[in-house]
């Protein structure tokens, strides 16, 4: 069974050919988005730019061949990743938020977000009228620039995603509140007493209700206040901020009982957690089938939870970042491979700053991160030190 039942990527039958009066309509807008689109190469360095042009560039030529063959397209895909690891700085940055200077804690404190540059001081003179920024962004007046590759289950699939990770302090701008690895932290919560919260304690299972035939979490309320047992979850300290800006009530009483604290915000959010939700219960009931099973619920939990976490990454490298990335070389998920030009390797599965490192399902080994490198440059890096 397929875990993305819907299209996050389109499949475009060719375009009909347009006529002329729309061909004239149409292309100076077209042209003048793609002009205004297009990233500066100046500073990207020669090697760099020859680098991206051969891997934009020569699909049947050379790398349709190449991924062809099982055990050269092992060692270019890890020959890429680790080139793309070690375009960028190693960790601890020397800054951070916590501090405009370089410290012991700033060094070391993740809950402080690492920064390449120090604060900028104020410019001088006014700013421009809040009106001229707000044209910047308006959408012309009955017009929607169509995208030509990507469905709007793709954006939710990527804000879901790095809420997980991405996550500032909404008490303090300054600090983060990630646990700075791809964990499934929306589904499981940042900490194991959520996790324990969520757990039905029967073959693996995460507690969950039948609702027409089909599977969900349990409902936060319960006769029209919230239930006890998940009182101690985030998500209760902030449903009084949403409510005070959104009023949501009555509607609350439908919020689903889950490990994030933005999980219910908004229908994309919800959709991709009860989507990983069935899945964990869904490998829990393969793995107990097997013939040597987990021995008790735990190691089943444990399991699936592993397997999870796996099966998020491997989509995320063999979808998500094939899907936006323009290289004819198709990345893909592989153990082992996150390793600096000194032969050391960086921070172990599953860190989300190192994703392609995948270790095997039921046994993780993470490693120290403090010469964490990203193998996704400004993608998927979330090392807050």
């Amino acid at each position: 069974m397929s875990l993305m039942p819907w299209p996050l990527f389109k499949n475009r039958p060719p375009a009909a050919i347009p006529s002329p009066r729309a061909v004239a309509t149409t292309r100076p807008r077209q042209e003048s988005m793609r002009v205004m689109g297009r990233r500066s190469v100046t500073r990207d360095g020669l090697w760099n730019r020859l680098e991206s042009f051969f891997l934009t560039h020569f699909h049947g030529l050379v790398w349709h061949p190449v991924q062809a063959v099982g055990f050269l397209c092992s060692f270019v895909n890890r020959l890429l990743i680790n080139s793309a690891i070690c375009k960028t700085r190693a960790r601890p940055y020397a800054l951070s938020t916590k501090s405009p200077y370089t410290s012991w804690d700033s060094l070391t404190d993740r809950t402080y977000s690492g920064r390449h540059l120090p604060p900028a001081m104020p410019r001088g003179g006014a700013l421009p009228p809040v009106e001229d920024v707000v044209g910047l962004f308006r959408r012309p007046a009955g017009e929607m620039v169509e995208s030509e590759k990507s469905t709007i289950l793709f954006s939710y699939f990527a804000q879901w995603f790095t809420d997980g990770f991405l996550r500032t302090d909404y008490k303090d701008p300054l600090k983060n509140t990630s646990n700075h690895d791809i964990d499934l932290s929306s589904l499981y919560g940042l900490r194991a007493e959520s996790t324990n919260i969520l757990r039905s304690r029967v073959d693996g299972k995460l507690k969950a209700q039948i609702l027409k035939g089909e599977e969900y979490p349990q409902f936060y309320f319960r006769d029209g206040a919230p239930d006890p047992e998940f009182v101690p979850l985030p998500m209760t300290h902030l449903l009084p901020r949403f409510e005070a800006i959104l009023g949501r009530k009555p509607l609350d009483e439908a919020l689903f009982a889950m490990g994030g604290d933005r999980v219910n915000s908004h229908a994309g959010f919800l959709a991709m957690n009860v989507l990983f939700f069935r899945e964990h219960n869904r490998i829990c009931g393969v793995l107990k089938r097997q013939k040597n099973p987990p021995k008790d619920d735990e190691q089943l939990f444990q399991t699936a939870r592993n397997v999870l976490i796996v099966l998020l990454i491997k989509i995320l490298i063999e979808e998500y970042i094939n899907h936006i990335a323009p290289y004819r070389f198709r990345f893909r998920l592989q153990p082992a491979t996150s390793r600096g030009r000194d032969g050391i390797a960086r921070t172990g599965w599953p860190s989300s700053s190192t994703c392609s490192t995948a270790g095997t399902a039921s046994s993780p080994t993470p490693t120290g991160s403090m010469g964490a490198r990203s193998p996704w440059p400004g993608c998927i890096s979330t090392t807050g030190r």
